[in-house]
């Protein structure tokens, strides 16, 4: 898709360096400019509602008998109070929520007089507002140390072995999804999943065992549904390095406590540095690229005009404008002009 939009952007840019002689080379240049849009239009969209191979919605005949199965103890309360993120990067604050709300857990902030989590409330009521900034998303740890103001929480980062393994990854589910007080959420590249490529968060609701796939509630509803995820795949998604905290994204451990005996983990770095400094760097990337583009048809105009000085007609160099004839390649004749689509075949220097 990138190359694809480069060629479409750049291929005006190349004709814009050529004096075109006939119009049938404009029609043609106009008609790909326009095809290669619609393509890229086209790639982009497809992207937005296609999935990995193996991930089946929950919705189906196989996605049914899958839920009937499974392990989904404090799963299905999760699935029932799945929230929409209200804000392209709050599926932390979503997910944390959805989770809040599934278990109850107090004190909680109220929404028309009834106990209630909300996105907007959610920082202010855990205290976080000052540490955290939701703006530009929230890595695995800051999503961790938002939850652990109410509930005992463990942020593992994914790996090829060890504790973030795959085959801890399953333990972890069978264990979550025997006990209704406890849940796991996930941060996950979703390239892996949906063939959209970005960090993302969400809650996990049920594992079934049998086809070893994990029901994945993802929080921005309006695009997808829950989906089961080959665990295998999960993981990979998990298993990737976020760039504004540089660790590997993971899963998120949450089990409830009594009231008041909480303790919140230390607070987390604000990657907020780190995606300015990214931010600038791409920046200047484009900079250059433009610079170079730049550089490189202002060679070709100058290219173009110093051929078409060298082919004028030497016994019209000396004429000027007010002798009311334009200087023009050898081989031409002045006459006139039948239409403007004639006109456009002159060349004036």
């Amino acid at each position: 898709r990138i190359l694809l939009l480069l060629l479409f952007l750049l291929a005006p840019l190349k004709h814009c360096a050529m004096i075109s002689h006939q119009h049938a080379q404009v029609s043609s240049m106009r008609r790909a400019m326009w095809i290669g849009a619609a393509v890229v239009l086209l790639s982009f969209a497809a992207a937005d509602s296609t999935y990995t191979p193996g991930v089946v919605d929950l919705d189906t005949e196989d996605g049914t008998e899958r839920l009937q199965r499974s392990a989904t103890e404090g799963g299905i309360a999760v699935l029932a109070r799945l929230e929409t993120q209200t804000q392209q990067s709050w599926c932390g604050l979503a997910t944390i929520c959805t989770v809040f709300n599934a278990l109850h857990i107090t004190p909680a902030p109220e929404l028309h007089g009834l106990p209630w989590w909300t996105q907007e409330s959610l920082l202010e009521a855990t205290g976080t507002e000052a540490d955290v900034h939701p703006q530009m998303g929230l890595t695995l740890d800051q999503v961790s140390y938002i939850a652990s103001y109410r509930m005992a929480s463990q942020a593992v980062h994914a790996s090829d072995e060890g504790r973030g393994s795959v085959s801890q990854l399953r333990e972890d589910l069978i264990a979550v999804f025997q006990n209704s007080s406890r849940a796991i959420t996930v941060n996950f590249d979703r390239l892996f999943i949906t063939s959209k490529s970005g960090g993302h968060h969400s809650p996990l609701c049920a594992y079934d065992s049998v086809s070893d796939s994990v029901l994945l509630a993802d929080v921005t509803r309006y695009k997808f549904p829950p989906m089961w995820v080959p665990l295998e795949t999960l993981h990979a998604a998990v298993n990737t390095p976020d760039s504004a905290s540089g660790l590997n994204r993971g899963w998120l451990l949450l089990s409830m406590l009594p009231d008041g005996q909480a303790q919140p983990l230390p607070t987390p770095e604000d990657p907020i540095w780190n995606i300015a400094i990214m931010a600038a760097a791409a920046a200047l990337a484009v900079f250059v690229v433009g610079a170079c583009c730049g550089g490189c048809i202002a060679c070709l105009m100058r290219r173009r005009s110093a051929r078409l000085k060298d082919n004028l007609d030497p016994e019209l160099t000396g004429l000027g404008k007010g002798d009311g004839v334009q200087l023009l390649p050898k081989g031409w004749k002045v006459g006139k002009v039948a239409s403007p689509l004639d006109a456009d075949r002159f060349i004036g220097v």
